[in-house]
C-alpha cells in the first residue's frame, strides 16, 4: 500500500487502498482519504451511522468509533410499535400475559430496539424469500421472538422459561 506521511503525522492513502487500510487499522483518525466522489460518498455513509459492534462491509472489517444504539438500517425501523404488533398477534389471555411479561424484561434490559430490528429483518427475509433456521439455543425460550418469526419454537406450548433467555438482573 502506498502511503504519504503528512507533517502532522497522519497518513494519506490511495482510494484503492481504503479497504486494505480499513482491514488493518483500528481508527480513521490517522488517515486522510483522497478527495474523490466515491470516497466522499463512502465517508458520508460511514459518518451517518455509528454501529454497536464491529461489522463487515464488502469484505472489509471496520472497528467503529463509538458504541451507540444506531444501526445501519432505516431509522423508521425504530418507529414501529412492536408492543402493539406483538399483542395483536396473541389469541388468548395466556399469550397476552406471556408477551407482557417478556416485554417488561426486554424493556428492563433496554432491548426493545432489538425486537424492532428483528421484526424488520424477518420482514426482509420473507420479502426476499430467504430461508432461515427453525431456532436453537436459549432464544427459543422467548415467545416474542416466536411471534416475530425469528424462530419456530412455541415456548408456551413447550413450557419454556423465558428467563433462560432474558435473565433478570
Amino acid at each position: 500500500m502506498k502511503r504519504d506521511f503528512l507533517e502532522d503525522g497522519r497518513v494519506r492513502i490511495l482510494d484503492e487502498d481504503i479497504f486494505e487500510m480499513m482491514f488493518n487499522q483500528n481508527s480513521w483518525d490517522a488517515v486522510v482519504l483522497p478527495d474523490t466522489e466515491e470516497v466522499r460518498e463512502f465517508k458520508a455513509q460511514v459518518e451517518k451511522f455509528y454501529y454497536p459492534t464491529p461489522v463487515w462491509i464488502r469484505g472489509a472489517y471496520i472497528e467503529h468509533k463509538s458504541r451507540t444504539e444506531t444501526w445501519l438500517v432505516d431509522p423508521q425501523v425504530f418507529d414501529f410499535d412492536i408492543e402493539v404488533f406483538l399483542l395483536e398477534k396473541c389469541k388468548d389471555s395466556k399469550q397476552i400475559e406471556r408477551v407482557k411479561m417478556e416485554l417488561e424484561l426486554y424493556k428492563i434490559k433496554g432491548l426493545m430496539p432489538i425486537l424492532q430490528l428483528f421484526h424488520h429483518i424477518v420482514q426482509e427475509l420473507l420479502h426476499k424469500k430467504v430461508l432461515w433456521g427453525v431456532g436453537r439455543g436459549s432464544s427459543t425460550h422467548s415467545y416474542c421472538l416466536f411471534l416475530l418469526g425469528v424462530h419456530h419454537i412455541d415456548s408456551l406450548r413447550y413450557d419454556l422459561d423465558p428467563t433462560e433467555f432474558l435473565k433478570p438482573r
